[in-house]
């Protein structure tokens, strides 16, 4: 590439950009985030069950003791979504010392796996750090603070709702009050040995019971668990909160499945949009409701429909025609509701639209027509036609393709999802939609809970996003912070084009130069020509650079490159 032709004039020095000067496009790509708020969301627990354990599991990441499903761990707080006493019947029971005759039966002798990381995910982890809140006030002071061991509050958010000393031990009952179970201590937990001979962490295994002193710096650590990462919904707080509070050049916007549209789209550049995004977030509680997953992906899909001012496609004059527009899902459970009116088969050959490289067309889509299943209405529908469909007819078609993956020129919504405390029945690990034999279970009977969480990562698949899934604090922050950075990659790349001859003929080869500014690094890619009339390529490459590059044997066959090491008098042409 020559960047520069003949005598260049000098001048004064100037203001530098904010942008490489190779990249034309560098309007702010919109991220929109639809959370489950549902009432799982509010529960303390995230238990799949353990080997040889007796006790069970709804399937919902509950366990069930003495026929009570067990959702939080504070038996001094009452009046929880689902509590009916001050002694709550859906409290954890006491994990260290049993005076009744329970304190030998086979669940009292399981109890200490609810209180292990491994086996209860979202329990507390000693080798977590655990920290407030991210964000700062209009004055740059931390919105939220290192939590009081000796008054943690129920909701940080709100501290009207209550405290609770966790330093003292209190007397525990079991669900009718008449049997103290013995003293209960709250920070606490079990180290175990994988020792048993099963795979895992499970009941078998040799465990200790760990008590957390007062006054150490453990216990902050425990009380600033308890105060903020305790509940699925804190824990998602404290990962998405991270990531605004990080984020740069994007708009950013929220909806919930129950409590609807929340906040528009505004930019991440500007520290008071920013504050008012995470202070709206944080104060945003779950409701005791179900999963409508649907209807809210379909919701968000309209928003980006609108053409008002408030519209989240900026019109052509701010660089709407090239923006990228990505949706990303959250949830704890299975999806569920009623059906949204509209969608149909939407990943069906030729729905929405009439090019039919976006959907399950066999022949001419980008993976073989493998988007498609036979169902109507799933998940992945409702991502498909926001897909398909262009959002802004009104706008050109300039959207920048990710190649191979997203050749979707028209405003459209990329999808990612993201599982926490969930797995389907496919393994996104080992299961790959282009395997021989591979098909896409069935999602709608409302007993195939696991085959929603199928359709979550479908999804995924037919919005050219990424499916992520999560069973900790820690792990919802890093799938979180991959899709970000996977969606930074994608608006971060700039592309060029030239042809191999002047006369466009049946062996012409386009070639694109790719470069990515996240990570300074890009290729070049061969595309044939499909259609002669309009341009337009065949999508997936003759060759790149890139995959060139790295099945060369280095060993055998090295590469030679040749820069300027010491310029001096003694060099000969700096070399």
């Amino acid at each position: 590439l020559t960047l520069f032709s003949g005598p260049q004039a000098l001048a004064a020095p100037g203001a530098l950009p904010d942008t490489p000067l190779f990249v034309s496009n560098s309007v702010e790509p919109n991220i929109f985030y639809t959370l489950d708020d549902s009432g799982s969301m509010d529960w303390e627990l995230m238990y799949a069950g353990g080997e040889g354990s007796s006790i069970a599991t709804g399937g919902d990441g509950l366990p069930i003791i003495k026929g009570y499903t067990k959702r939080y761990w504070n038996p001094r707080w009452s009046g929880y979504m689902y509590g009916t006493t001050s002694y709550d019947r859906n409290i954890v029971p006491a994990a260290n010392i049993f005076v009744t005759g329970d304190s030998t039966s086979t669940w009292a002798r399981d109890l200490w796996i609810l209180r292990n990381h491994n086996v209860n995910t979202l329990y507390y982890n000693p080798d977590s750090k655990y920290t407030p809140w991210k964000g700062v006030d209009s004055e740059g002071n931390p919105l939220f603070k290192d939590a009081d061991p000796t008054a943690v509050l129920r909701d940080p958010t709100n501290p009207a709702a209550g405290s609770q000393d966790i330093t003292v031990r209190y007397n525990y009952y079991n669900p009718d009050g008449r049997y103290r179970y013995g003293v209960y201590y709250i920070p606490s937990y079990f180290t175990a040995i994988d020792d048993n001979g099963v795979a895992g962490i499970n009941a078998g295994d040799t465990h200790k019971l760990i008590e957390i002193a007062a006054g150490s710096s453990e216990m902050q650590n425990f009380a600033n668990w308890f105060q903020y990462y305790r509940k699925r919904e804190f824990s998602a707080k404290a990962a998405l909160g991270d990531v605004i509070n990080n984020a740069g050049a994007t708009r950013m916007g929220f909806a919930e499945f129950n409590a609807g549209h929340i906040k528009d789209v505004a930019s991440m550049t500007n520290p008071t949009n920013k504050r008012n995004l995470l202070t709206t977030f944080y104060n945003t509680p779950s409701l005791p409701k179900g999963t409508p997953a649907r209807l809210s992906m379909k919701k968000t899909g309209e928003y980006f429909r609108k053409t008002t001012s408030t519209a989240p496609i900026l019109p052509a004059s701010q660089g709407g025609e090239c923006q990228q527009n990505f949706n990303v899902t959250m949830t704890d459970g299975f999806w569920n509701g009623s059906t949204p009116s509209g969608i149909g088969n939407a990943d069906a050959d030729g729905s929405n639209t009439a090019d039919n490289r976006y959907d399950g067309n066999a022949k001419e889509s980008i993976d073989g027509g493998n988007y498609a299943d036979s169902r109507y209405v799933t998940l992945a529908d409702v991502a498909m036609h926001y897909y398909e469909r262009d959002l802004r007819t009104d706008l050109r078609d300039l959207v920048p393709p990710t190649a191979g993956l997203d050749v979707a020129p028209h405003q459209h919504l990329v999808s990612y999802t993201i599982a926490f405390g969930l797995k389907g029945k496919l393994d996104p690990e080992k299961d790959h939609p282009l395997d021989d034999g591979f098909v896409w279970p069935n999602p709608m009977p409302s007993s195939n809970n696991l085959e929603k969480i199928d359709d979550l990562w479908h999804a995924a698949y037919n919005g050219r996003g990424l499916f992520l899934s999560a069973d900790n604090a820690e792990e919802l922050s890093t799938s979180l912070k991959a899709a970000i950075i996977s969606i930074g990659e994608r608006t971060a790349t700039a592309s060029a084009a030239s042809v191999t001859s002047a006369k466009l003929t049946t062996e012409s080869i386009v070639y694109l130069a790719e470069f990515n500014t996240n990570r300074w690094q890009g290729t070049i890619f061969a595309h044939k020509i499909k259609d002669f009339d309009t341009g337009e390529l065949f999508a997936t490459p003759e060759w790149s650079a890139k995959d060139v590059l790295d099945k060369r044997d280095f060993s055998t066959n090295p590469r030679t490159i040749l820069t300027l090491a010491n310029k001096s008098a003694t060099s000969k042409d700096g070399v």
